[in-house]
């Protein structure tokens, strides 16, 4: 994959992905990635997704692109969940951080 190839597609996913920061009492900073429109899907069907242990969202983002989930994602709106510390160029978490657990 040539340089070229990925500044194509990160253009190409900045105009598919619209990121957002929520500020979670818990943890801090979440970052969020929206896939969709979201004016014009504020009745639709919206998505939610975390990714699991080694991946990252873009997991997510590339399924959600497959040809196969065309009709879906024109009716839909997906909200990408970045875990702490997993973000395109995060830095180490400290050793005080703390995940929120499921009862919080």
């Amino acid at each position: 994959t040539s340089t070229r190839d990925i500044a194509n597609l990160i253009t190409r996913m900045e105009t598919v992905l619209k990121h957002h920061i929520v500020d979670v009492e818990k943890c801090g900073p979440v970052s969020c990635y929206v896939q969709g429109d979201l004016e014009k899907q504020r009745e639709g069907v919206v998505f939610l997704t975390v990714h699991d242990l080694g991946c990252t969202y873009l997991n997510w983002y590339n399924f959600v692109m497959d040809q196969a989930m065309e009709d879906i994602r024109k009716r839909a709106m997906f909200i990408h969940v970045a875990i702490p510390g997993q973000e395109p160029g995060a830095s180490d978490l400290t050793n005080e951080f703390k995940f929120p657990k499921m009862k919080d």
